[in-house]
């Protein structure tokens, strides 16, 4: 059981989680040799302080096996990484299901929201989803391929609260069900190359 996921960036944001029960599970060599963090979809969750409002970019890499299928839901619900609300349409979440894939940068834009249908059914593989907020665009890649490209969003993240959640959805209630492996984080929009660099 973990209490804590280490930030490995220098700036300190590791995500905890004190209570017992609600604590995710590390599997060793899950992937690649590498280990991996089991969320069971019904309490595990880690949180982590790191305030997003106010920027103009942001790009989020996640590498995650959703092992219960949950792409029938929609928005931030059983969200894998995710930013609760402060006004209304002001969550950031990123959630690689199965069948589906939510993200939102939140900028109280009403119906402001991604959601890119898989052709196939990934089932319990793993996959690396990127979310990309440049300015007034918000894109969507799969394993490094650009999946879904939206215009005409607000430039700047607002009404979003600055603590995140690591297998925790909307309400926080609402958790997500599998592996993940990696979470990055960076605080504007990467370049071509520098986003190939991290995949």
């Amino acid at each position: 059981a973990v209490t804590q996921w280490s930030d490995q960036s220098g700036n300190n944001r590791h995500a905890t989680q004190a209570a017992s029960g609600s604590q995710a599970i590390l599997v060793n060599s899950a992937l690649n040799g590498k280990p991996v963090l089991r969320f069971d979809g019904t309490n595990d969750f880690l949180t982590f302080n790191l305030p997003v409002n106010g920027l103009g970019g942001m790009s989020i890499f996640l590498v995650a096996a959703n092992t219960a299928n949950q792409g029938g839901v929609t928005g931030p619900t059983n969200a894998a990484l995710f930013w609760n609300e402060t006004t209304t349409w002001g969550t950031v979440y990123l959630s690689p299901f199965q069948s589906a894939v939510n993200a939102r940068f939140g900028t109280t834009q009403t119906g402001n929201s991604m959601r890119y249908n898989r052709p196939t059914s990934v089932t319990n593989a793993f996959t690396m989803t990127e979310a990309i907020k440049d300015g007034t665009t918000d894109a969507l890649y799969v394993n490094g391929a650009l999946v879904l490209s939206q215009g005409g969003k607000l430039a700047t993240i607002a009404g979003c609260q600055a603590t995140g959640n690591v297998g925790r959805g909307y309400n926080d209630n609402t958790y997500f069900t599998g592996d993940i492996a990696e979470v990055v984080v960076y605080n504007r929009a990467l370049t071509v190359a520098e986003r190939q660099a991290v995949e």
